[in-house]
C-alpha cells in the first residue's frame, strides 16, 4: 500500500510540476507581450511627438501664408481702385477730347 501511495503522490507531484511549468511559461509569454506592447507604445508616442512637431510647423507656415494672402488681397483691392480711377479719368479725357474735336470741327 505505501508504494501505491508513493506512486500517487509522485503522479500528483509530476502533475503539479507540469502545471507550474505551464503557468511559468504563460507568465513569461505575458511578460514578453507586455514588454513588446510597452516598446510599441513608446515608439508610437515618439512618432506622435514627431507628427505633432511637423503639424506645429505646418500650422505656423499656414498662418504666414494666410497673412501674406490677406496682405496681397488688400494690395489687390487698392490696385483695383487705382485702376478703376485711372480708367474713369481716361474715359473723362476721351470724352473731353471728343468734345473738343467736335467743337473744332464746327
Amino acid at each position: 500500500m505505501p508504494c501505491h501511495k508513493n506512486t500517487e503522490l509522485e503522479a500528483q507531484l509530476s502533475k503539479t510540476q507540469q502545471e507550474s511549468l505551464d503557468i511559468q511559461a504563460a507568465l513569461e509569454f505575458k511578460t514578453r507581450t507586455a514588454e513588446d506592447q510597452t516598446l510599441e507604445i513608446a515608439r508610437l508616442n515618439h512618432d506622435l511627438s514627431l507628427k505633432n512637431g511637423v503639424q506645429a510647423t505646418l500650422d505656423t507656415e499656414k498662418a504666414k501664408i494666410d497673412d501674406a494672402l490677406r496682405e496681397q488681397t488688400h494690395k489687390n483691392t487698392e490696385l483695383e481702385a487705382q485702376l478703376s480711377k485711372a480708367q474713369q479719368e481716361g474715359s473723362d479725357v476721351q470724352v473731353e477730347l471728343h468734345t473738343k474735336s467736335c467743337a473744332s470741327d464746327e
